[in-house]
């Protein structure tokens, strides 16, 4: 996966709730969407992403940490849910995901991008209803409808769900991945993993 191999993003947003019950966290209390990532992906290539290790030198500190503005804007929509360090938690994603894609986005551009994802699709506000509900076992096809409504078109997004360490008999949702073509701005259906032990089947819980 190295700048040019990719043919489509997965835009991975995270339910704080969800991360803190089912990996810990050190940042506790959010209950909004947020960002996990903006991964270039390959629709052939189906295990995890490789570091890209072509273009790390190109550090971060150098665009975003110089950017007040921007700095701003991922600090409300990309925390570091985990660990409480956003700095060091943009740093890797940059490293990792964002080295990979400047065939498509500059380092600028990565970030912003990733932020106006973020508030186009809003996912806090699409799913309100359901999080002002009390926790309730939910249907894929329900979720998935609402988030093709918000981004106007048919496409499938992606519904990840994990065990909870704290109910071992509830599927959790955790993240939700929307899709988006080489050019980072049409919508994609997304492509399910063969066999993946993290899909969402009914009958999990949100919020």
């Amino acid at each position: 996966m190295c700048t040019g191999s990719y043919d489509h993003f997965k835009f991975v947003q995270q339910w704080p709730p969800a991360v803190c019950d089912t990996s810990g966290c050190k940042r506790s209390g959010l209950s909004r969407f947020t960002i996990h990532g903006l991964w270039p992906n390959n629709k052939t290539y189906v295990k995890n992403q490789p570091t890209c290790l072509t273009n790390r030198a190109n550090s971060i500190k150098a665009t975003i940490l110089t950017s007040s503005n921007l700095v701003s804007k991922l600090s409300t929509s990309w925390p570091d849910v985990k660990n409480a360090n956003d700095n060091d938690f943009w740093n890797k994603q940059w490293d990792k995901h964002g080295t990979c894609s400047l065939q498509t986005y500059d380092q600028a551009q990565y970030f912003e991008r990733s932020y106006n994802m973020w508030k186009e699709t809003n996912l806090t506000k699409t799913l309100d209803s359901l999080i002002k509900q009390t926790p309730r076992q939910q249907n894929v096809t329900d979720i998935e409808q609402l988030i093709q409504g918000v981004t106007a078109t048919e496409k499938k997004p992606l519904l990840r769900c994990e065990q909870s360490h704290s109910n071992a008999s509830k599927s959790l949702l955790k993240e939700i991945v929307i899709c988006y073509a080489h050019n980072g701005i049409t919508v994609i259906d997304c492509v399910s993993r063969p066999k993946s032990t993290f899909e969402c089947y009914d009958g999990f819980w949100f919020p």
